[in-house]
């Protein structure tokens, strides 16, 4: 019959049953076995065999203190015997390998999951600059041995990564499953950046629904300070505290139908402001944020047709010009305002 330790390490494979490994899938930068790395200390007192056969010599004392089921898995009678330095031999009662005097434990993650968990435990030995689907694996390891101080630990450096702006709305779904929220809070905030809903997105499948509503009420949200401060411009941009000016002529005719007339060599023209305000807001509902309103691209297509009005281009342009600034860095300011409107809520596997 086996015995405790021999148990245990069946647990162990039972939680690889969660997350198993495709023996015949396509080696890949993410699949291929590590051929280095630092976790081959001699003061070693177990090996951590990942699922690509790459060997982690690691600290009982470091595992245990850091994982609640490695730590009851470590405090039950371990084996002893002492094999050849070179030979894995499998006993077949206990259900358990030693090797160079030192047990075995396998694990389902692969060799570069193991590598970027250890190296969180062991400070300065693990690669911290991580890929997104590498990133999501260390969670769910660390979240399914309970790891809670590297579920933590993560949710500092995915912070600090390029991650947020590369991947920000697979973060926000690790972020809220994973009851992160700052990340998910930077995150959601990068969001307003790109497309939404955007590509189909594998991580929403293993949270709450809540958790995309609220990307979605928020999104929202931040729209409609726009529209807000569009309502009335010249209390809500140009005569607020943060935007004190004078009265200049563009506010007035802001203020009279959307329309400026201008006199150039004796003959009248008129400047359609509702064209500029539907260019403004159709850009900024694609990209939310206070800097598309100050993009070249936006800013030639609002001024285009004032090209062929010398008094337009000396005078109006200008002031819309500053409109545009002043109204980025307000709406700048409210979006950092903006929250996410419910509570976190933390998957239960």
């Amino acid at each position: 019959m086996p015995d405790a330790f021999g148990r245990a390490l069946t647990i162990i494979r039972v939680l690889a049953s969660f997350r198993a490994t495709d023996s015949n899938a396509t080696p890949t930068p993410d699949n291929v076995p590590l051929t280095q790395h630092l976790f081959n200390s001699p003061s070693a007192d177990v090996i951590l065999r990942s699922s690509d056969n790459v060997d982690f010599r690691a600290h009982k004392i470091i595992l245990a203190e850091a994982s609640s089921i490695l730590e009851a898995i470590f405090s039950l009678p371990q084996p002893t015997s002492a094999t050849s330095a070179s030979v894995s031999t499998p006993n077949s009662d206990a259900n358990y390998l030693i090797e160079e005097g030192l047990p075995i434990v396998p694990f389902p993650e692969n060799s570069r999951t193991l590598n970027a968990l250890l190296g969180i435990l062991y400070p300065g030995k693990g690669a911290r600059d991580m890929d997104i689907s590498l990133a999501a694996d260390v969670l769910v390891a660390a979240d399914k041995y309970s790891f809670l101080g590297v579920v933590t630990q993560m949710e500092v450096i995915l912070s600090q990564s390029r991650l947020i702006e590369e991947n920000p709305m697979r973060l926000y779904a690790l972020a809220r499953r994973y009851d992160m929220p700052e990340l998910a809070k930077k995150s959601a905030k990068e969001t307003l950046l790109h497309p939404f809903p955007g590509p189909h997105i594998a991580e929403f499948k293993d949270v709450p629904a809540t958790a995309l509503y609220d990307l979605f009420t928020y999104r929202n949200k931040c729209i409609q300070l726009l529209e807000t401060l569009l309502v009335n411009p010249s209390a809500n941009v140009w005569e607020t505290d943060q935007c004190p000016i004078p009265r200049y002529g563009f506010r007035a005719y802001y203020n009279q139908g959307f329309t400026m007339q201008c006199g150039n060599n004796g003959h009248v023209r008129t400047v359609e402001i509702n064209d500029f305000l539907h260019l403004v807001k159709r850009e900024y509902a694609l990209r939310v944020s206070g800097s598309t309103l100050k993009s070249s691209s936006l800013w030639d297509s609002c001024i285009s047709r004032l090209y062929s009005c010398a008094f337009c281009m000396s005078t109006i342009a200008p002031q819309l010009l500053e409109f545009n600034d002043r109204l980025a860095a307000i709406l700048d300011a409210q979006i950092s305002q903006a929250s996410l409107l419910s509570g976190h809520h933390r998957v239960t596997h």
